[in-house]
């Protein structure tokens, strides 16, 4: 009993600490006036540039999307050729190939696709804080980002990183879990690499 209670006080500790982050980087992120005041496309389209800056290994995923008829990863792409034309550069190959595409396309076409559906930037700033900051609990304070419905109902007590980010943001933890499952579509929708972020604050 003594051991089992120890472990208990342990993981009481480890979840509080888990709690205290997700709350201390909730009031920096939701609370602070420049990033409510950012909008939410031109807040994405800076990620994405950040992403297409950093590396050209994200370039086929960002023009995959554009081809697509996402016009967010088409604004990037053209500002990241606008900058090699600015220095005198030629662009490398996978964007000159989508520059001259996209310049057919427009002038002796009818115009590319537009992506139909749902608001691609929907949320995406909170879902971007979720998924962030799960990682941090789960890599920093080596917490399980997730846990199942049984596990739950059988020890409530025993949180998880959806759970405490729930709890935190007022959501359901089924809603926090769904955006933690969906991670790999949001970065790709950001132009980022599989790995993602964490959260940086």
């Amino acid at each position: 009993m003594p051991a089992q209670q120890d472990e208990d006080a342990k993981r009481r500790a480890k979840e509080a600490e888990a709690r205290a982050c997700v709350e201390r980087r909730a009031e920096e992120w939701f609370r602070n006036p420049n990033t409510q005041n950012i909008d939410a496309q031109a807040w994405r389209k800076q990620i994405m540039l950040e992403a297409a800056s950093s590396t050209a290994d994200e370039w086929p995923r960002l023009i995959d999307d554009a081809l697509d008829g996402d016009p967010d990863a088409d604004a990037v792409l053209a500002d990241e050729a606008q900058r090699f034309l600015e220095r005198g550069e030629p662009l490398p190959s996978p964007l000159n190939d989508y520059v001259r595409l996209v310049l057919f396309d427009r002038f002796f076409t009818h115009g590319r696709k537009r992506r139909r559906g749902s608001d691609p930037n929907a949320n995406v700033q909170r879902d971007y804080f979720i998924v962030g900051v799960l990682r941090r609990l789960e890599t920093v304070e080596k917490l399980k980002p997730s846990r199942n419905r049984a596990t739950a109902e059988k020890f409530p007590e025993r949180e998880c990183g959806c759970s405490i980010v729930a709890d935190v943001l007022s959501l359901k933890e089924a809603a926090v879990a769904e955006v933690w499952r969906r991670r790999e579509r949001l970065w790709k929708s950001l132009g980022i690499s599989r790995a993602g972020p964490a959260y940086r604050g």
